[in-house]
């Protein structure tokens, strides 16, 4: 276990950058958690103790203890101290994440999974596989940027684009002006100009 102390050797602060000195501090115990020099349960020095060495206002590192606390990393009990959390919030996401897919992939096909992904690379590459938007032949409601495209009129589309491919020009297949297409604009002013008045 960690000696309260020891979070010195962690916690670097420079003045100079432009982030805020409690941000500084957040990131440098979340980055300390993240990367085991801090383990679980660990205890961390009070607020003031750690203002006083850092040569801080305690209000600072409260904000920092604050938002550390507010995402999880830390817990605090009156009277007890401030200690990393048992359940870091990483792994409470990857269990919601897990519970909310459908049953995971075939330990074959995790196993045929590239050898340079992590293992937390593949468990989403075998959710992903198995989620039902990714299945062949399914069309679900509500996917983002897919329309309805059981409505979608493909055989008029597909005409449309044959007719007009066969005249296409360089120009059709460059981008058109920035402030949209001619013929359009000419339709819409002078729609506007009979119907509304307008001119434009």
């Amino acid at each position: 276990m960690a000696a309260p102390f020891l979070v010195l050797d962690i916690v670097r602060v420079d003045a100079r950058k432009n982030e805020p000195i409690y941000r500084q501090i957040y990131s440098s115990i979340r980055n300390a958690i993240l990367t085991g020099k801090l383990g679980k349960s660990d205890p961390l020095p009070s607020t003031r103790e750690l203002a006083v060495q850092l040569g801080l206002s305690r209000m600072t590192v409260v904000n920092a203890y604050d938002q550390l606390t507010a995402e999880g990393y830390l817990t605090s009990t009156v009277g007890s101290g401030t200690y990393v959390s048992k359940d870091l919030p990483e792994e409470q996401q990857m269990v919601k994440f897990r519970s909310a897919i459908q049953p995971a992939a075939s330990e074959k096909t995790v196993a045929s999974s590239a050898t340079y992904l992590s293992k937390a690379g593949k468990q989403f590459e075998a959710a992903q596989s198995s989620a039902p938007e990714f299945l062949p032949g399914k069309l679900l409601p509500f996917r983002p940027g897919v329309p309805a495209l059981d409505e979608f009129p493909k055989e008029t589309w597909s005409k449309i684009c044959r007719t007009h491919w066969k005249s296409f020009s360089d120009q059709d297949l460059s981008y058109g002006h920035s402030a949209g297409y001619l013929p359009l604009r000419k339709s819409i002013a002078e729609y506007v100009r009979a119907f509304r008045g307008v001119r434009c």
